[in-house]
């Protein structure tokens, strides 16, 4: 039987998803760095689509800069715009090269972001119906936790009618946005 919340370690390389597979989780990653890619075309707007999440990695801090990773007029820390191989960090800057990692998989011209220690993807899948729409891959070996969706919202749906009201809220906030999300 599979438990809400599980650990999972990762070799460097390893791709986590691939975009428009159906996502199970959130991940929380405890050690190691990942890379995380839009796929083309993936993008979509949760007005549109069912798929919407937010626009944004969430940090424990708080909302990361980290923002939507393809825009034309996208600027590193120094103001520079950064080039086609360079990926960005979660305070905007330039941290060097990509490593390859995505293969053949139809991913975008747009910069690779890397996802440190503290930092988490596919929160939108405890929420909806979610389907990935870019790829992640370890750069270095990487401990992670895993909140299982379905799960969570049963427990949720039990317990807490506080955290019912949010889901809704949630599910509310991706059908109203214009604006482009991501895992």
């Amino acid at each position: 039987e599979e438990h809400v919340v599980g650990e999972r370690s990762v070799i460097v390389e390893h791709e986590l998803f691939l975009p428009w597979t159906r996502s199970h989780h959130m991940l929380f990653v405890m050690s190691g760095h990942l890379y995380y890619r839009a796929a083309r075309g993936a993008s979509v707007s949760g007005r549109n689509s069912a798929r919407g999440s937010i626009n944004y990695l969430f940090q424990s801090n708080g909302v990361s800069p980290v923002r939507k990773i393809n825009s034309a007029n996208e600027r590193t820390k120094n103001n520079k715009p950064p080039r086609d191989d360079q990926t960005i960090s979660s305070d905007g800057s330039s941290v060097g090269a990509s490593l390859g990692l995505f293969g053949d998989h139809n991913v975008c011209a747009s910069r690779v972001l890397e996802v440190a220690p503290d930092s988490w993807l596919c929160e939108a899948a405890l929420w909806l119906d979610w389907h990935h729409v870019g790829i992640a891959a370890a750069k270095t070996d990487c401990e992670l936790i895993t909140l299982e969706g379905k799960k969570f919202q049963e427990v949720m749906h039990k317990e807490m009618p506080e955290a019912q009201a949010y889901a809704k809220l949630f599910a509310r906030y991706a059908q109203e946005r214009e604006v482009l999300f991501n895992d």
